[in-house]
């Protein structure tokens, strides 16, 4: 089937292309090996290389690499089927198995890891330590197990405090001890021979120089653990290692003393203030200056990557107003003088609220509120609760609100990145960064802008102040969803969020977009003028 014809042409491609590797790969499934089939999906997808540009991205990358083994090993049994893979997968998923973490270097990489002795079967490093070899196993666990001789083996319950024996799991213990023993002895033969070069073995010996582990009883059996010589047999006065050469004895030295290891000098421990004197404390200190580690950063203007669209608007402004001689003053009114009834921070709750909210069923307006009021200080919910109660309610209804609720696609909150002028070199590339409020698509498949603007002294202006005010940032928003769409909106409007709404509709025409534009490389060319001077005089 062919992709809609509402897509555009970039993301019908897309989906042609994606078609194509499913069909591909389907056609395949039954005659490659699976480890085949996934290297051929990550070959045609790119999947594998997608990954390092997320979080985590080598870590996601290295278990990627882990299931194309993990497919390897079972096609090299030869009795499994793709089927039996993803059973063996979904299996893992739904019991949550404990997988062992897939390894981000390679074995030669010049790196400390840490494992267990299972972990490093079939690996060799140059240097190998184990440590605290001196640990006192804990020999055969008593556990409930069926034996076919002595019958069902559990622990006995407790009586009277005291938990009796159970004769039958102390025979099961004996009789597993000797295979006990044998498999500690594997151990250490395997964690002895993953070194290549260099082998050192920790312990933490008691002052009697008793030896109570089994693998430090093993090698004392060997070799004299006072001078790392050999071991001789007091009764044959022969080597204990048999008839060997000289030069297939390992080099062993002897550490007795802890290596010194310079220590920071501990600063004088400060006394905890007790609760009930904190009050009396802040009241008796004096004010000083906060230490740097405190202080608020300044931007880096000798290394602009990421643009907001604020920014982008306020350099565009002061260019237009030093062109002009001037600033008109009545555009920097705000409601009230009182910080916690900003309309930054109305607006930041009621946008949070438009965000979350059902338009097609809005529920308890209230609730809602409640939920979102976490986001402001508490001093400011409680004088802004019943503002921002009053606009969501006259927004519900608006007729803005039933369009919206009426859109096919709706994305609240859209996040974008937009590059500009692609052409430019690392040091002067830019990216403006912003969020559009609300694009939606309506039945007759047109795509709509909207931005939320809210504050008593914004509704009170006209119309032509309020574009005149905020047009570029619309017409950016404009060029960012034609970025996305692959076409310009069909419309764009700013909305006034007050205790009444109010749609002031902004051109977003091609000529009013090419304007922008313009408007928007001065702005740039204005940042980037003042980071190149800033990376100028850093280098000087």
């Amino acid at each position: 089937d062919e992709p809609p014809d509402h897509l555009d042409l970039e993301q019908q491609r897309q989906i042609r292309h994606a078609g194509e590797v499913l069909s591909e790969l389907r056609s395949l499934k039954d005659r490659i090996p699976m480890a085949k089939l996934l290297e051929r999906a990550l070959e045609r997808t790119g999947f594998d290389a997608s990954l390092l540009n997320e979080f985590l991205g080598s870590r996601k990358l290295a278990n990627l690499r882990k299931l194309v083994d993990m497919a390897r090993q079972m096609d090299s049994v030869g009795l499994f089927t793709l089927k039996d893979f993803v059973i063996r997968l979904r299996e893992s998923v739904a019991e949550q198995t404990n997988e062992e973490l897939a390894a981000t270097h390679p074995e030669s990489s010049n790196v400390v890891r840490l494992m267990t002795v299972h972990q490093s079967k079939g690996l060799e490093f140059p240097v190998v330590i184990l440590a605290d070899c001196d640990r006192s196993q804990r020999g055969v666990q008593a556990t409930v197990e069926y034996h076919s001789q002595l019958g069902p083996l559990l622990p006995l319950p407790p009586v009277r405090g005291a938990r009796p024996t159970n004769l039958g799991q102390v025979m099961h213990q004996l009789d597993e001890a000797p295979e006990e023993k044998a498999e500690t002895d594997r151990l250490l033969y395997v964690a002895t021979t993953r070194a290549a070069d260099y082998l050192v073995i920790s312990a933490c010996l008691p002052e009697t120089r008793k030896v109570s582990s089994q693998w430090l009883r093993l090698i004392a059996s060997r070799f004299d653990l006072e001078t790392g010589d050999p071991a001789v047999d007091p009764y044959l006065g022969r080597l204990s290692l048999g008839e060997v050469s000289r030069e297939a004895i390992p080099k062993i030295f002897v550490h007795r003393k802890a290596p010194d290891i310079p220590k920071a000098a501990k600063k004088p421990r400060s006394r905890d203030l007790p609760l009930i004197e904190f009050h009396d404390a802040v009241e008796a200190a004096t004010a000083s200056a906060l230490p740097e580690t405190l202080k608020r950063l300044a931007p880096d203007d000798a290394h602009v990557r990421d643009v907001s669209v604020s920014r982008i608007v306020a350099v565009e402004a002061q260019l237009r107003a030093s062109e002009t001689h001037g600033v008109d003053r009545s555009e920097q009114e705000t409601d009230s003088i009182d910080p916690m009834s900003d309309p930054e921070v109305l607006g930041t709750l009621v946008h949070a609220v438009l965000e979350r909210i059902d338009l097609a069923a809005p529920g308890n307006v209230v609730t809602l509120v409640e939920r979102c009021l976490p986001i402001v200080s508490p001093a400011a919910a409680d004088l802004l609760r019943t503002r921002a109660i009053r606009q969501v309610e006259s927004f519900l209804e608006s007729d803005v609100r039933d369009r919206i609720a009426e859109a096919v696609v709706c994305h609240r909150e859209l996040e974008f990145l937009l590059k500009h002028d692609c052409q430019a070199s690392n040091e002067d590339a830019i990216t403006l960064v912003g969020t559009i409020d609300c694009l939606y698509q309506t039945p007759d498949s047109q795509w709509r802008l909207i931005d939320y603007k809210t504050g008593a002294a914004l509704a009170r202006k006209s119309d032509d102040a309020v574009v005149a005010q905020y047009e570029l940032q619309l017409l950016l928003y404009a060029l960012a969803a034609t970025e996305i769409l692959g076409a310009p909106p069909a419309s764009a409007e700013l909305v006034l969020v007050s205790d009444t709404v109010r749609s002031v509709p902004v051109d977003v025409a091609p000529p009013r977009l090419a304007a922008a534009r313009r408007r928007i490389d001065a702005a740039v060319a204005a940042i980037r003028s003042v980071a190149r001077a800033t990376r100028g005089a850093t280098r000087e």
